[in-house]
């Protein structure tokens, strides 16, 4: 086990091992759990071993049922034994925070250095940028923390030829998979949304660890509430996730601030509110769930991230079946 400058993050917790198609019961064991740049090491009473990063192929499958516990108790980490056969490490920590930090760790360092070919800037506001080329690049994540304890993660594209791509990971709206012709063949990327120096950018990466910048990505917009948490106060519609419910008034503030009215202009552009401070309540509501942030001390505001990936969520949904929720 590597000393005190190797290690990235460490847990007190327990694990199991299960094997990924027999049922059977779970054994847990009481264990320190240290993540290195190279493995995770797990350490109990009848000694230590390692799992290398290098064989990990799936973080955060959901095996709730298997081992009755929540999925936001555990991580499940899968991967091949030098037999080639896939296990299924399962990890919980003492506390959530602990866990949590574990897990933010473990995906970012699967994620923080890979090459990648990228196409900057696919889109601007929106707008498809048909001079774009694919480059080569290569693609890291500088992580700092700062005064309070808090993780500021920001991805860097640097291309061979150009100059790097910053894409501050607290201002990413949201992330998703498409089909995009690369060459002469169409091959899965990912498409990155964020805002960068007050302009809207998409950003296309492809990579043959996908899978592994999908993961980080998506621990990422779960920790900052960008990709909403199934819970009590989510809307589910004939099946399928339509995000946080709404007021019908909510609902038109949120797209009046998509479509660029200023906040100190929606009670002119929004009917059914009856006076500044009905709209400062309103204010004060998505403030606190993170929808709007203040730029003003006069409390005028515009959409966070989380805010512009709900609204971005809620116009998908009208695209697939023709019926707005707004």
């Amino acid at each position: 086990m590597p000393g005190d400058d190797g290690v990235l993050v460490s847990m007190e917790g327990e694990y199991a091992f299960l094997d990924v198609y027999s049922g059977g019961r779970v054994s847990w064991t009481q264990c320190k759990a240290t993540l290195t740049p190279k493995a995770i090491w797990l350490k109990d009473t009848s000694g230590k071993r390692a799992i290398p990063l290098s064989s990990i192929t799936v973080i955060g499958r959901d095996i709730s049922s298997r081992i009755k516990r929540v999925f936001e108790e555990y991580i499940s980490i899968a991967y091949l034994d030098k037999n080639g056969e896939e296990k299924i490490l399962v990890l919980s920590g003492t506390t959530h925070k602990e866990l949590q930090k574990f897990r933010s760790y473990l995906t970012y360092t699967q994620a923080r250095r890979m090459k990648v070919l990228m196409l900057h800037p696919a889109k601007i506001g929106g707008v498809i940028q048909s001079d774009s080329k694919w480059r080569k690049a290569l693609l890291g994540i500088k992580r700092k923390t700062d005064e309070e304890g808090n993780i500021i993660d920001t991805i860097i594209v640097k291309p061979e030829k150009g100059e790097s791509v910053v894409i501050p990971v607290d201002k990413i709206e949201k992330f998703s998979s498409e089909i995009q012709s690369i060459g002469n063949s169409n091959k899965e990327v990912i498409t990155i949304r964020y805002t960068y120096n007050g302009e809207n950018y998409s950003t296309y990466i492809y990579t043959k660890t996908a899978n592994r910048l999908r993961e980080y990505l998506t621990e990422c917009l779960h920790d900052s509430g960008i990709v909403p948490k199934r819970s009590a106060d989510s809307m589910v519609v004939e099946g399928k996730y339509r995000g946080p419910s709404f007021s019908q008034i909510e609902e038109k503030i949120l797209v009046a601030l998509y479509s660029g009215v200023g906040s100190m202009e929606i009670d002119s552009f929004v009917e059914g509110i009856d006076d500044v401070d009905a709209l400062e309540e309103i204010y004060d509501r998505m403030i606190a769930d993170g929808l709007l942030e203040v730029v003003r001390i006069r409390k005028e505001v515009e959409l966070t991230p989380k805010g512009k990936g709900i609204v971005n969520l809620k116009m998908e949904i009208k695209d697939e079946d023709g019926k707005s929720t707004f």
